[in-house]
């Protein structure tokens, strides 16, 4: 006679997904950078859309989302907006089907959206959406939230460290061990600008690639501009062991606090939304995947995200979380309630202290 199987006694209470926005155009304009997408290629299908709103708490909501002058610089393409609907799909099988976290019909009452204030994350929470809920065939609009107030961005907040580093890595190339040489061959086979930024054109040829756009340069040169360039990003990103925790703490200080403040509704029984989809950027990942532990390299692909599940045990009483990169099973953490609390607690600022200490 086959032995019962074990019950699972952990319940699923709580769930945080952090994503990149789908694939994109490229972000940053070059003298020489004459390759541009075509109207076809930033054309979203109709299936992943689904009626949604902004909603922003300041008086200005009308501009709310930014979108650069340019018009065609960091949007989300035609296969960004499809991407984003299969990520809506996998969360829809996990929560909905298997899971039953949430209903098969939208409740506004389980699911809280929020985006950074760039149109990429806004139309690719809105593709996540309609993933998610197929079938929504209600004319009311679903609510995405976001904040006018740059010091109250959660997902994109007035970080100034990015920017302060690449201006000191352009001023003394040394600080970073080989990129000296590698800004002299960039400046020897590509007509760039004098101070050009390597992350920047790195972001640009990767970005090409993702939409199937070769990028005119050698095997060679692509390699070199790959690896400084993330060695770059790393740097601006997460920073040096020197500086590490403030860099870290000024990219999700913010989320951190929204995080913990919504486990802390749920542990005290407050009324509380059960699922939050974060639609953000890849600094966002990569620093929240750095902060709780994950020992990850490489800059975070569009479409990726992180999943933050809160579990109570029916039987004792004890909660936990789950973390995932990606749902893979083999890159998950667990952590007991109080111990992840801590974790992440370090990093945690209000509005109001982050004001303070890096605006």
């Amino acid at each position: 006679m086959a032995s019962k199987q074990p019950h699972n006694t952990k319940l699923m209470k709580m769930v945080f997904i952090i994503t990149r926005h789908g694939r994109r155009t490229p972000c940053f304009p070059e003298s020489f950078f004459n390759m541009k997408h075509q109207p076809f290629q930033l054309e979203h299908p109709p299936y992943t859309y689904i009626p949604v709103q902004c909603v922003c708490n300041e008086a200005k909501k009308n501009r709310a989302i930014s979108v650069n002058e340019e018009g065609i610089l960091g949007q989300l393409t035609k296969q960004g907006a499809e991407d984003q609907f299969e990520l809506g799909e996998t969360l829809r099988q996990r929560y909905i089907i298997e899971k039953k976290l949430l209903t098969d019909e939208f409740d506004k009452n389980d699911v809280m959206v929020r985006s950074s204030r760039r149109k990429r994350t806004f139309e690719s929470a809105r593709c996540v959406l309609a993933g998610m809920y197929p079938k929504y065939n209600n004319n009311k609009k679903i609510s995405i939230n976001l904040d006018e107030s740059k010091y109250k961005d959660i997902l994109c907040p007035p970080n100034p460290y990015p920017i302060m580093v690449s201006e000191e890595l352009k001023k003394n190339p040394l600080l970073l061990p080989g990129l000296s040489e590698a800004i002299r061959k960039v400046k020897e086979q590509l007509p760039v600008k004098e101070d050009f930024d390597l992350f920047q054109l790195y972001d640009n040829i990767e970005t090409l690639k993702a939409s199937d756009m070769c990028f005119p340069i050698s095997k060679e040169m692509e390699s070199t501009i790959s690896k400084y360039g993330y060695d770059w990003f790393e740097r601006t990103t997460i920073g040096t062991e020197r500086n590490r925790f403030n860099v870290v703490q000024a990219a999700i200080g913010l989320l951190v606090n929204f995080i913990l403040n919504n486990v802390e509704n749920l542990l005290h029984q407050k009324l509380a939304q059960k699922f939050f989809l974060l639609s953000g950027h890849d600094y966002t990942l990569f620093c929240i995947l750095n902060a709780v532990g994950f020992e990850f390299t490489g800059v975070p692909p569009t479409s990726s995200f992180m999943s933050i599940e809160i579990y109570e045990d029916s039987q004792n009483g004890e909660w936990s979380a789950n973390c995932a990169y990606n749902m893979v099973k083999d890159q998950a953490q667990t952590f007991m309630l109080e111990h992840f609390v801590k974790v992440l607690g370090k990093f945690r600022l209000t509005p109001e202290t982050y004001k303070k200490k890096f605006l």
